[in-house]
């Protein structure tokens, strides 16, 4: 599902940055960062909803690719688990 939406990412070491989650399926995401990750690395996510009484969207994931783009790096991560 395309999302194009803006999502909170927190790596392991406790940094937080944003990024453009371009999108989003059962099993992972596709984001758009400023940084490049390690294939392997840990991350929690937050996508906040445009609406107010559905929840946030919040994640444990992990990369599995990491490509440069023209303005940024392209992640794929795999979900690995939703926060209830």
């Amino acid at each position: 599902m395309q999302v194009n939406a803006g999502i909170q990412i927190t790596d392991s070491s406790g940094e937080t940055f944003t990024g453009t989650c371009i999108d989003l399926s059962a099993t992972g995401m596709q984001l758009l960062v400023d940084r490049p990750m390690e294939v392997g690395a840990t991350l929690s996510t937050r996508m906040d909803s445009a609406d107010a009484q559905v929840a946030a969207l919040e994640t444990e994931c992990e990369v599995m690719r990491c490509q440069q783009q023209d303005d940024g790096y392209l992640l794929g991560v795999n979900i690995t688990r939703l926060a209830q």
